[in-house]
């Protein structure tokens, strides 16, 4: 007999990068979300997925192994000329839960100079 196959949890991780307008590290209502930032995940498993922050800053992988470590990390070059990170996660680690609500790392704050 064969060994059956194993199965692999799976989640999703929504996210944001967001334009820290009075540079104090804590995204304050109103504080826009930054476009076209382009966001790296690697998993557990050595699965790197890349995403881009839609309009409103926001990013999401819909399907990920779950119970399994993702770094997440900025790609620096796809930000606005300027930015200057004001969080000290601009690269974090989550562990996704499975199912279908998303697991939300801690915003990503970068202030526009220039």
């Amino acid at each position: 007999p064969s060994d059956p196959v194993g199965f692999q949890l799976r989640g999703s991780i929504t996210g944001k990068v967001f334009d820290d307008e009075d540079g104090d590290g804590t995204e304050d209502p109103g504080d826009p979300g930054i476009p076209g930032v382009t966001i790296l995940l690697t998993d557990c498993l050595g699965t790197t997925y890349s995403v881009v922050t839609n309009g409103s800053g926001i990013y999401t992988v819909p399907s990920v192994p779950a119970n399994c470590p993702i770094t997440i990390t900025v790609d620096p070059p796809s930000l606005p000329p300027g930015s200057t990170p004001t969080t000290n996660n601009t690269s974090q680690t989550v562990t996704v839960t499975p199912g279908p609500t998303p697991t939300e790392p801690t915003p990503i704050g970068y202030a526009q100079y220039g």
